[in-house]
């Protein structure tokens, strides 16, 4: 959805190492060469325009509709550097071993590239050079960027920039004469790329089921007898549970009239219909427990999972008795 928006960075840093490259390059002519850059330049800049008026209207409806993911963090930048062969995670210490072994693959491939660049033509030298460069300067200037415009930033905008990385790995393994590092450059990638199709499979597997399990939650509680409110989920799910009736804790401003009542009070949602199974579709973190407590009235049994949105079922507790010991844990935050 937003991938060709991060490609500015990459094109940014493409042209600026070109222009690096024409420079040391006595073998060019350098002028030529600069006139076809900026031309290319002002392409990409006449493709782009068309799509900011697009930008300006996205970041407007997601500032406004979607729950905000995970700002610049360590824990974040890790995660996305290591995306190239790993799978998505959230906390720092989640796979730390294979992130350990990502970074000694990196570390591994810079070192070759610098004690073997003599034995590179100037092209590939470059090819090599600015593949490195456009997946790394790619992550931090995006997720820099990105995360304080209106959102964190997912792995999945990077696919292009993983291209272009294992692209100059296998130009840098196919030219370096050290067998040494080249041996253990390949176990490395051959043990990464185990791990990596295994734990695709059990995601796969694990997200299917998720699937399942949703899809008939879904299809149990799409009746007129049973409201949902959306937090910040709408857009995802209305077109499957549009049978209901429909509440959202916050405004959404899509193309379409939205079919849903503003309500950012739970409490007068359930007061207000007593006799109607209330459900909450919302993103959420951290849930480890069937039941969560959403507030000091109600509390919610989980139904379904999907990444992490949840659909639940609320539940109103009885009045408290004035004399009773309250429990004082936290809620969890929606």
């Amino acid at each position: 959805m937003y991938t060709h928006y991060i490609l500015v960075f990459p094109l940014f840093i493409m042209y600026l190492a070109y222009f690096m490259y024409i420079s040391y390059n006595d073998k060019l002519d350098k002028k030529s060469e600069k006139r076809k850059v900026i031309a290319s330049m002002v392409v990409s800049i006449l493709c782009y325009i068309p799509w900011i008026f697009t930008l300006i209207r996205q970041v407007s409806a997601i500032n406004r509709t979607y729950i905000h993911t995970a700002k610049l963090s360590g824990d974040v930048l890790v995660n996305y550097l290591t995306c190239f062969v790993l799978q998505d995670t959230r906390q720092l210490l989640d796979l730390v071993f294979w992130k350990f072994l990502v970074f000694v693959l990196l570390i591994l491939i810079i070192v070759a590239f610098i004690t073997e660049i003599k034995n590179f033509k100037n092209h590939e030298a470059f090819a090599i050079f600015s593949g490195i460069n456009i997946y790394i300067f790619t992550i931090l200037l995006a997720s820099f960027f990105v995360t304080f415009m209106f959102k964190g930033i997912t792995v999945r905008y990077f696919v292009a920039v993983i291209a272009v990385l294992w692209l100059a790995i296998a130009i840098l393994l196919s030219k370096i004469k050290n067998y040494k590092i080249l041996l253990v450059a390949l176990i490395l990638i051959l043990a990464l790329g185990v791990h990596g199709i295994n734990t695709t499979v059990k995601d796969i597997n694990y997200h299917n089921q998720l699937g399942i399990e949703q899809k008939d939650v879904i299809v149990d509680i799409n009746k007129p007898d049973n409201i949902v409110i959306y937090n910040g989920t709408y857009n995802t799910y209305h077109f499957l549970l549009n049978n209901t009736e429909e509440y959202s804790l916050r405004d959404y401003t899509g193309d379409n009239g939205p079919s849903y009542i503003v309500e950012e009070d739970l409490d007068a949602i359930m007061d207000d219909h007593p006799d109607m199974n209330v459900y909450l579709v919302s993103v959420l973190y951290n849930v480890k427990d069937n039941d969560v407590k959403i507030n000091d009235n109600i509390t919610a049994t989980k139904l379904s999972q999907q990444g992490r949105t949840y659909i639940m079922k609320l539940n109103k507790k009885a009045p408290a008795d004035e004399n009773s010991t309250e429990n004082t844990g936290e809620n969890e935050t929606i």
